[in-house]
C-alpha cells in the first residue's frame, strides 16, 4: 500500500508541474503574440491580452488546485492540509469571477 502512496504523490506532483507549465507557457505565448502583432502596426487592444492572460492562468491554477486535491486525499488528511487546499480553491474562483464579470 505505501508503493501507492508513492506513485500517487508522484502523480500530484506531475499534474503540478503541468500547472505551472500551462500557466508560463500560455504566458508566454500571449505576450509573444501580442508583441509580434504591435510590431506589425495591428491594432490591438491591451484588454485582449490581459483577457488571454486570465485564462491562461486560469486554466494553470485549476490544474493546480487539482493536484492539491489529489495530494489532500492522497494522504493522512491534517487540518493544516486541508486549510491550504481550501484557500487554493477559494484563490482560483473569486479571480474566475472577476475575469468574467
Amino acid at each position: 500500500m505505501e508503493n501507492l502512496g508513492h506513485y500517487i504523490e508522484l502523480i500530484a506532483k506531475t499534474i503540478e508541474a503541468a500547472g505551472v507549465l500551462i500557466i508560463a507557457g500560455g504566458s508566454l505565448h500571449f505576450i509573444f503574440r501580442y508583441v509580434v502583432l504591435m510590431a506589425m502596426q495591428k491594432n490591438v487592444m491591451f484588454a485582449g491580452l490581459r483577457y488571454q492572460l486570465g485564462k491562461a492562468i486560469l486554466l494553470g491554477l485549476e490544474v493546480l488546485v487539482a493536484a492539491d486535491i489529489i495530494a489532500t486525499v492522497s494522504t493522512e488528511p491534517t487540518t493544516n492540509s486541508i486549510v491550504n487546499t481550501g484557500y487554493s480553491c477559494s484563490d482560483t474562483y473569486v479571480p474566475e469571477l472577476l475575469v468574467a464579470g
